[in-house]
């Protein structure tokens, strides 16, 4: 395997512990979010700012509660796009009444796109890349590394399940260590990509 998971994951806690308190209340402020579909786009805008305060304390060792918000780091026309797609079909879904075929086909969609363009994120952020170039960067980084990022996403999956579980307050955990994860691996992906 390409990715040692473990590394990986303990890595990621380690993230979350150091910073632990701006990790909830930032969380906390996303999740409120969650029921509210023509905010989508908003808080698709603020988990790109989430990834884009993990980058900048994995280059630079420290994040201030502020790095959540900061805005001019993720409004590039590339980022924007993004936030706009992801958050315009998120509202959707939560709009209309769909049969449940539809639903089992797009879930189905999402999966496959969202390992193939696995650090779409990342790459909106990282990189001076218009929109399409970073689609197709992204498709390369996760190039024969697709069937462990599809392991990634379902530990991802159940690790957002577990924090469900416990009276929902482990989201607020779960949600950010899931995300240092993703920077994380597309991190490792890059340093592949750079040899």
């Amino acid at each position: 395997m390409f990715f040692n998971l473990k590394d990986i994951y303990l890595k990621s806690w380690n993230v979350f512990a150091v910073n632990w308190w701006k990790f909830i209340v930032y969380s906390l402020i996303l999740v409120l979010f969650v029921s509210f579909p023509f905010i989508s786009i908003f808080q698709t805008l603020m988990v790109l700012l989430m990834f884009s305060a993990i980058l900048k304390f994995l280059k630079e060792s420290f994040i201030s509660f502020s790095d959540f918000f900061n805005f001019k780091s993720v409004l590039n026309p590339t980022a924007v796009s993004v936030v706009v797609i992801i958050g315009f079909m998120q509202a959707c879904l939560q709009i209309f009444d769909f049969p449940v075929i539809v639903y089992i086909i797009l879930a189905i969609l999402y999966l496959v796109l969202s390992i193939v363009l696995f650090p779409l994120f990342c790459v909106s952020i990282d990189k001076n890349l218009n929109l399409k170039e970073a689609i197709l960067y992204s498709a390369k980084l996760t190039k024969g590394l697709r069937i462990e990022l599809l392991i990634i996403t379902i530990i991802n999956l159940f690790l957002g399940i577990i924090g469900l579980l416990f009276f929902f307050l482990g989201i607020f955990i779960t949600l950010p260590i899931v995300l240092i994860v993703n920077v994380l691996a597309y991190i490792e992906m890059e340093k592949k990509f750079s040899n």
